[in-house]
């Protein structure tokens, strides 16, 4: 996973999402929440709210325009282009972070937490191409080239306080699961993935494999069978409706077969592909805010094939 931050004046070390060595997950240090402190300001592009600034959580605020400037001082402008300056000046709202600069949990990964946690309460086109971190002794500006997709026909033209209110109660969830867990997170990580390439066969894939790595409750044939049956038992309450998402879930697996085994060259229509992605997209959304809403359902999904299956037999 490289990292994907473009810094000028220094860096920050730290973790967050597509940040880290391959393979290895993060470390569950513990670091101390008092010395050095960060504040960091990240513009928030297309963000289709209307209800003012307000506290997303004890480290992360959403603030009205005027509430950093500075990326219109003289050492900044030396690095943005005239462009991204005047985009600057053009958003509605920033991310505001206050934290230790020693904190467990990165700005960085705070904000990935933040768009991913909006994605999962409602898709809209909002991503983040900027941040400005500062501390006692440096000013660091950084271009986000990880930046967050959509997909016309599955996005929102509007957020309502529910939706802010949905964020806000999954946040430290997703948090916990980055920082704590070790299955979930891989999934986690796969589904952020999926949100930041600009390739929807990648992005397809990705997007299948975190399904899997949330379903996957043993090994041996029969997988798409299994993980459709998983994936209904755990989003559907009738018969019916079980039905209906097993059947979708095996339909969107076959698009995922065909990308895996190199036939996807003849699926030439574009608006089909993008519909097939979108779908599977909110298949994910699906099992993942079921997942963030029950803690048995986590710590069974986070433990075991047993536990796993255990689970599912209850449903």
């Amino acid at each position: 996973m490289s990292e994907s931050d473009d810094r000028a004046k220094g860096s920050f070390s730290g973790y967050g999402f597509a940040f880290g060595i391959p393979g290895k997950y993060y470390s569950g240090e513990t670091r101390h929440p008092s010395g050095p402190r960060i504040r960091a300001w990240a513009p928030v592009f297309n963000f289709p709210w209307d209800g003012g600034p307000c506290t997303i959580s004890e480290n992360l605020s959403l603030v009205a325009a005027g509430a950093y400037t500075e990326y219109e001082s003289e050492d900044f402008k030396r690095f943005l282009s005239v462009e991204e300056i005047d985009e600057c000046r053009s958003v509605e709202y920033w991310l505001d972070v206050r934290q230790s600069l020693r904190e467990s949990i990165s700005v960085r990964m705070r904000l990935n937490s933040f768009l991913l946690a909006l994605w999962l309460a409602r898709p809209t086109r909002t991503y983040l191409a900027l941040r400005f971190d500062e501390t006692d002794g440096e000013r660091v500006v950084a271009r986000i080239l990880d930046r967050f997709q959509w997909i016309e026909g599955f996005v929102a033209d509007s957020l309502s306080v529910e939706d802010i209110a949905r964020v806000r109660a999954m946040l430290p969830s997703l948090l916990d699961i980055y920082t704590t867990s070790r299955r979930l997170r891989n999934a986690l990580v796969l589904t952020f993935r999926a949100r930041v390439t600009n390739d929807w066969q990648s992005s397809f894939i990705c997007t299948a494999a975190a399904a899997e790595a949330l379903l996957t409750c043993s090994q041996g044939p029969g997988v798409v069978h299994r993980l459709a049956d998983a994936f209904a038992r755990l989003t559907a309450s009738s018969d019916r409706e079980r039905k209906d998402r097993r059947d979708l879930f095996k339909q969107l697996y076959a698009v995922r077969s065909e990308i895996m085994h190199g036939r996807s060259h003849d699926r030439r229509n574009g608006e089909a592909n993008l519909k097939s992605l979108g779908a599977i997209h909110d298949v994910v959304r699906h099992l993942w805010n079921v997942i963030l809403d029950s803690n048995e359902i986590r710590a069974a999904l986070d433990a075991d094939d047993e536990s796993r299956l255990n689970l599912l037999n209850t449903l």
